[in-house]
């Protein structure tokens, strides 16, 4: 005879899971069109689907489609038909409001790396200012990322005291934010961050701003024409990544980062990346700006950039004498901590004084590897 013990069985609660979903957006309209999903539709779905406890931190996923043909056309015995038309890339959008905020986890992702980059724009009609994108994270004991992919976002206007007015491309708090192959091009600010204004928040861990493959350009602001961060890691990765031609009416032609929170540190890091072209006006720093406010320092760290060909200009009085700014045509810090692998290079930057190295402009306390600061040639003053 054989004896069989009893097992007793017992529920285990699991943690949440939701699966991520996939959304396509099917039309360039941004209103309602029937059978069609816009991308202000996308967008209002995926805030919906919370994603908070997703295990791994996946993410819904916004992609865009190719349009179907507009109509079938039918043809006679006598005549056949003619070929139908092409399909049309969806490839523009043009906002005529804000879009919805991004409050969860999502990759926005364009027509795939071999298809056309999709462009989404403020209506040039529209008289009225908004940025493109903007992304506020509510508190989350999980990291929420937003990666853009194969995107071109411009035309974004931000207006307004404060954060109203920072962030004419891209304005994010509390998130992790990638560009993969993406351009932030000719967004204004009447604040800081022409293209990208990020802040990070205490507590939540640290929140990274990432820049792989893409670009900042032609933007404009008051202090970070290209981006400006504050207590949030920022990088620039990849001799495909370039900052370039933004300017800022004061400081951070092409980069400003500011720490300014004991709890959420700031770090920038340009690691093979390109500042080039930058202009500040009436400050310091025409390709990159770092100060510490308060809390620990803030940090630069330099592997193989290039950062040339930036404008520090500084005000000048009627005489053309240089009256304040115009430290720093290349790089300019304030009780930071900069480090360089000394394969860098800082060439042909401008600036409306020379104070030690030029080019470069530092005040506070720095930290630098060795004696040699890679290359720098044809730095000048005005």
């Amino acid at each position: 005879m054989h004896s069989f013990s009893r097992t007793r069985l017992s529920l285990t609660q699991l943690e949440d899971r939701l699966t991520p979903n996939t959304y396509t957006v099917t039309t360039n309209s941004d209103v309602p069109v029937a059978n069609r999903v816009t991308l202000r539709e996308a967008i209002d779905s995926a805030n919906a689907h919370n994603n908070a406890n997703n295990v791994g931190g996946a993410r819904d996923v916004i992609k865009f489609a190719i349009l179907p043909p507009a109509a079938v056309i039918v043809g006679t015995e006598e005549e056949p038909p003619p070929p139908p038309p092409p399909l049309g890339p969806l490839n523009e959008i043009r906002l005529r409001i804000p879009l919805p905020t991004i409050r969860e986890g999502v990759d926005i992702t364009g027509i795939g790396p071999n298809g056309p980059m999709v462009t989404i724009r403020r209506d040039p009609d529209i008289q009225t200012p908004f940025r493109i994108l903007t992304i506020d994270m509510p508190p989350s004991p999980i990291i929420q990322e937003v990666e853009l992919i194969h995107l071109r976002l411009t035309g974004g206007s931000a207006v307004g005291q404060g954060d109203a007015g920072n962030g004419g491309g891209i304005w994010s708090k509390g998130a992790t934010v990638k560009l993969d192959n993406t351009v932030v091009a000719e967004n204004v600010t009447t604040g800081d961050g022409g293209g990208i204004w990020a802040l990070g928040m205490a507590n939540r861990g640290e929140l990274f701003t990432v820049l792989h493959g893409s670009r900042i350009e032609s933007n404009r602001a008051t202090n970070g024409g290209g981006a400006a961060v504050t207590n949030i890691y920022f990088r620039v990765f990849d001799d495909a990544t370039i900052v370039t031609q933004n300017y800022a009416s004061v400081s951070g032609g092409g980069i400003a980062g500011y720490a300014n929170n004991f709890l959420a540190p700031q770090l920038i890091e340009v690691k093979g990346g390109r500042v080039e072209a930058n202009y500040a006006e009436e400050g310091d720093g025409g390709g990159i700006y770092v100060q510490t406010i308060a809390g620990p320092k803030a940090a630069l760290m330099l592997r193989g950039a290039k950062i040339n060909g930036n404008t520090a200009r500084g005000v000048r009085d009627a005489t053309g004498a240089l009256v304040t700014g115009g430290r720093g045509g290349a790089i300019a810090t304030y009780g930071a901590i900069v480090t360089d692998d000394n394969v860098c290079e800082y060439k042909r930057n401008r600036e409306g004084i020379t104070v030690g190295i030029a080019g470069l402009f530092f005040d506070g306390f720095t930290l630098l590897p060795g004696p040699i600061l890679g290359t720098l040639e044809d730095n000048t003053e005005f």
